[in-house]
């Protein structure tokens, strides 16, 4: 018998269903994630791939990070970990491939680097779900 789990966010909450045979469901919350979830709701970094872009909407892949967990992130090589801080609406880098660098201008998950570019989750700018 196969079974069909899904992750999606409700209100802030990871809820993760799971429909069994014969169309029986569950419904589960993860605690353990609810603090990142409120996190970027409060202006925090979200988990996942961020995109950067510069002039004319140009990706610039040297700014683009994976962030893995709340305070950790990556590089899009897998190759450099670091992690960050979150004070006020400043992101401050360090270690990894970023290491010394700093957002501004932190609201809802997006922010500024350098002289113009603009950071953001990857999906919100694509138009992919």
């Amino acid at each position: 018998m196969r079974k069909l789990r899904s992750l999606l966010v409700l209100a802030g909450v990871v809820v993760a269903t799971t429909v069994h045979a014969a169309g029986a469901w569950t419904v589960t919350t993860n605690p353990a994630a609810e603090p990142q979830a409120k996190a970027a709701s409060a202006g925090g970094l979200r988990v996942g791939e961020y995109a950067c872009y510069g002039s004319r909407n140009r990706i610039m892949i040297g700014l683009s990070v994976k962030v893995r967990s709340p305070g950790h992130y990556i590089n899009l090589d897998s190759t450099h970990v670091g992690t960050y801080t979150i004070e006020g609406d400043k992101v401050n880098f360090h270690d990894g491939h970023m290491n010394g660098q700093q957002g501004r201008e932190l609201n809802d998950g997006n922010f500024r680097i350098g002289v113009q570019a603009v950071c953001q989750p990857y999906l919100a700018r694509s138009g992919h779900k």
